[in-house]
C-alpha cells in the first residue's frame, strides 16, 4: 500500500470553491495551497496500466471499464489549458513532465479548469467509481453513461481530483509524423521543422478556425519539411484565437497529439498561438505554384491505354503491394491505385517514379495530377523528387528524395468518391535532370491499410507550343503537290460517332477521356462527308490531350513530299490543335509523350475567330527538307473548363510525292 501526503486542508477546498465562484470576467488566478496535510491512502497505478485494462475490456467486447471498489489512483502532470478556449470541460495529463510514456484525458463538468489545474500541475485522480474507455479515439476517464463515457460531475470534483503542490516544466516530446501511434496520444509533443501547406497560407490566407466551412473545428494541413508527411492542426471554433491568421513561415509547433471527433485521424491541438513558433519566410516549398500551365508535354500518363505507362518505375521496396489500375468511373476511366488492405504485410513501402526528366530542355515546367482515396486510413502518400537517383531500385534509399509540398494530395477525411486536383505545381526551379515520385507507406494493419488513387498525371512546359521541346521543322510551302500518294484518308470508311481507327492511325489519349472520332453532319456545321473531330466540351476532364498520328512515312524513298488537309471548328475557345512531326517515336502509343515532336508551322489550322461552319485549307505544306522516316501528328489540347472546351474537325489528309 502506497501512502501519498499532500499539502492541503479540507477548509482550503471550501475556500477554493468560493473563490472560483466569485471571480468576475476573465480575472482568474490559480489558488495557492496552504501548509496543511491530507493523506491519500491507496495504490498508485500507472496510466499505462489503465490503458491495458481498457484494452482487455475491449477484447471481451466491452467498450468501457469501470473501477469498482478499488483503492487506486493515477498521478500525472497537466498538459492542456482551456484558457484559450481550445479545450472545454476536459484536461489532459501525462505520466511525466519529460519523456512521457502515456497520457489520459479527464472528462469533467467544470469550466474553466485552468484556474485550478494549470499546465505543469501534478494531480492525483482517485479511480474508484470512475470509468475509462476510448472516447473520440483517445484514452479517457469519466463516469459511466450507459455504454459510453460521461463527464465527472462538478460536486465530486474535489473528492476525485487532488492537486499536489508541485508544478513542473513540461518538456515537449519530439515526435515525427511517421511516429504517431495510438499509445502516443494525450502526450505533449514537439513537431519540428514544419509549416502550413501553401494552400492554407500562400494561395489563401486562412485563419485558425474562422473560415465559412469551419463548423466545429478548423482543420489545417501541416507539412513536414524533411519528409513531406502531412497531419492536421485542429482548432475549436470557440477558441479565443480562431480568427488569427495562420503564420506563413516554418518552425516548431508544441501541442497535444489527439484525434478528430470521430477518432479516426491523428490531429494536433494547441493551448494557444504561442505554441506555434515559426520564423517568417524561409518556407520549404520547392518552387511554389505556377499561374499558367503550358501546352508542351514533357511526360504524361492518363492511363487511357488501360495500364500504367511502361516508363514508370513501379517498385515495392517493402511488402508485396505494387501500383495497379482499376476502373474509376465518373468520367475518369482507368486510374492507378495502391493500398495494403488485406495484404498481410507488416509494412508496405511502394514507389511510383517517372522516367528521368531533363529540366534544362524546356522552360516553365509544371506538374498536375489528381488523387482520390478509398479510406486511406493512416497510410500515407507523399510527392517527392530527387536529382541524384541513378534509376536503380536497389539505390532508392541512397538518393536524396525531397518533398514537393506544394502538391495537394487527397486527405483521409475527403469523401472517397471525390477527386482532388494537385494544383498547378511549379517545377521550373529544378535544374538538370530529376525524377518525380509518389511514395506510399502503409501496412496490413486496419489503421494503416488505406488505398490511394492517381490519375491525369502530366508534366507540362511552355516551350515550342507544347511539342516536347522539339523546336520546329519548316520547309515552307510548295507550289504544287505530286501525283504519287504516300498516305491519304478522307475518313469515308469510318463509322459515325466511333473512334477513328484503321489505316495505320494511332488514336491516343494522353490526358482525359476524349478521343478522335468520326462524325457526319449536314447541319449548320457540316462535315465533309464523314470527318474526324475531337473536343472536350462537357467532358468533365481537368485536362484533355488527344493525339491522332499517321503511320510511319519514309521521306527518303522519294522526292518532293507534301502534306495537305482541311480543318474546321465548333467554337474552339481556348483549346488548341497543333501539327507536329517526330522522327524518334517508336510507334508505342504510351511513348508518344516522351518522343521529340517538332512543330510544322507552315500548315494552316483554323482559328477560334474563324466561322465555325467554314473549312480551311492547310495549304500545300512542303515536307521535302525532312530526312529519314517519321510520323505526322495532330495534337489537341483542351479541358472541360468552359474557356478551353472547344472542338476541332479534320478531313482530306493527303501526303504526296513527285
Amino acid at each position: 500500500m502506497k501512502t501519498i501526503k499532500l499539502t492541503q486542508l479540507f477548509t482550503m477546498l471550501v475556500a477554493l470553491v468560493a473563490l472560483v465562484s466569485c471571480v468576475q470576467d476573465d480575472d482568474f488566478s490559480v489558488p495557492e495551497l496552504d501548509a496543511g496535510v491530507v493523506e491519500i491512502e491507496g495504490q498508485s497505478v500507472s496510466i499505462s496500466s489503465v490503458a491495458g485494462q481498457v484494452a482487455q475490456a475491449a477484447d471481451n467486447g466491452d467498450e468501457i471499464f469501470t473501477f469498482d471498489g478499488v483503492d487506486t489512483f493515477i498521478e500525472g502532470y497537466v498538459i492542456s489549458s482551456d484558457e484559450g478556449g481550445n479545450f472545454f470541460e476536459e484536461f489532459i495529463i501525462q505520466d511525466s513532465p519529460e519523456n512521457p510514456v502515456a497520457g489520459v484525458r479527464i472528462l469533467i463538468d467544470v469550466n474553466p479548469l485552468f484556474t485550478t489545474y494549470e499546465v505543469g500541475r501534478k494531480v492525483f485522480v482517485r479511480l474508484d467509481g470512475l470509468t475509462a474507455g476510448i472516447s473520440n479515439g483517445v484514452l479517457s476517464i469519466g463516469i459511466a453513461d450507459g455504454g459510453s463515457l460521461g463527464k465527472i460531475p462538478a460536486p465530486i470534483q474535489n473528492d476525485v481530483i487532488v492537486r499536489s503542490n508541485e508544478v513542473a516544466q513540461i518538456i515537449p516530446l519530439p515526435l515525427a509524423f511517421s511516429d504517431f501511434t495510438n499509445d502516443k496520444t494525450n502526450l505533449f509533443i514537439a513537431l519540428q521543422d514544419v509549416q502550413f501547406s501553401a494552400d492554407e497560407v500562400i494561395n489563401n490566407q486562412r485563419t485558425y478556425a474562422s473560415e465559412p466551412q469551419d463548423e466545429f473545428d478548423g482543420e489545417r494541413v501541416l507539412e513536414d519539411c524533411a519528409t513531406g508527411g502531412r497531419t492536421i492542426l485542429s482548432t475549436s471554433t470557440f477558441s479565443d484565437f480562431k480568427a488569427l491568421s495562420l503564420p506563413a513561415g516554418r518552425g516548431t509547433i508544441n501541442g497535444i497529439l489527439t484525434k478528430d471527433f470521430f477518432g479516426e485521424v491523428f490531429n494536433i491541438a494547441i493551448n494557444s498561438p504561442t505554441d506555434v513558433v515559426f520564423a517568417e519566410g524561409n518556407r520549404c516549398d520547392l518552387c511554389g505554384l505556377a499561374d499558367e500551365r503550358g501546352s508542351g508535354v514533357v511526360f504524361a500518363d492518363n492511363l487511357s491505354s488501360g495500364s500504367l505507362s511502361p516508363l514508370w518505375t513501379n517498385f515495392a521496396q517493402e511488402g508485396s503491394e505494387v501500383w495497379g489500375t482499376f476502373n474509376a468511373g465518373g468520367g475518369f476511366g482507368t486510374a492507378a491505385n495502391i493500398g495494403s488492405f488485406m495484404s498481410g504485410d507488416a509494412r508496405t513501402v511502394t514507389w511510383l517514379i517517372t522516367p528521368e526528366i531533363d529540366f534544362d530542355a524546356q522552360e516553365m515546367e509544371t506538374l498536375n495530377f489528381e488523387t482520390s482515396n478509398s479510406f486511406s486510413d493512416g497510410s500515407e502518400l507523399t510527392l517527392l523528387f530527387a536529382d541524384d537517383w541513378d534509376g536503380d531500385t536497389a539505390n532508392i534509399d541512397d538518393a536524396n528524395w525531397r518533398p514537393i509540398l506544394e502538391g495537394t494530395i487527397v486527405s483521409d477525411d475527403t469523401f472517397f468518391q471525390d477527386w482532388v486536383a494537385s494544383g498547378n505545381i511549379d517545377l521550373s526551379c529544378i535544374e538538370g535532370t530529376a525524377h518525380i515520385a509518389f511514395k506510399y507507406v502503409g501496412s496490413g494493419e486496419e489503421d494503416f491499410d488505406g488505398t490511394f488513387e492517381l490519375d491525369n498525371f502530366a508534366i507540362n512546359s511552355a516551350d515550342d507550343g507544347g511539342n516536347n521541346g522539339g523546336g520546329s521543322v519548316d520547309c515552307g510551302t510548295a507550289s504544287s503537290a505530286g501525283a504519287t500518294v504516300l498516305f491519304e484518308d478522307f475518313f469515308e470508311t469510318q463509322s459515325n460517332n466511333q473512334p477513328i481507327s484503321g489505316n495505320g492511325w494511332t488514336n491516343f489519349q494522353e490526358a482525359g477521356t476524349q478521343e478522335w472520332s468520326a462524325f457526319s453532319s449536314t447541319g449548320q456545321n457540316p462535315s465533309l462527308g464523314i470527318s474526324a473531330r475531337v473536343g472536350s466540351f462537357m467532358s468533365g476532364d481537368a485536362s484533355t490531350i488527344s493525339w491522332l498520328v499517321t503511320p510511319e512515312i519514309d521521306l527518303d524513298a522519294q522526292d518532293g513530299e507534301t502534306l495537305q488537309f482541311m480543318t474546321s471548328n465548333s467554337f474552339a475557345d481556348g483549346s488548341t490543335l497543333e501539327l507536329l512531326f517526330s522522327s524518334d517515336w517508336d510507334g508505342v502509343p504510351a511513348n508518344i509523350p516522351t518522343a521529340t515532336w517538332e512543330a510544322i508551322p507552315a500548315g494552316i489550322i483554323v482559328s477560334d475567330s474563324d466561322d465555325f461552319a467554314a473549312w480551311f485549307d492547310s495549304g500545300i505544306v512542303d515536307l521535302s527538307c525532312i530526312d529519314g522516316s517519321g510520323y505526322i501528328a495532330f495534337k489537341y489540347v483542351g479541358s472541360g473548363d468552359a474557356n478551353s472546351d472547344g472542338t476541332y474537325e479534320l478531313d482530306e489528309i493527303q501526303i504526296n510525292a513527285q
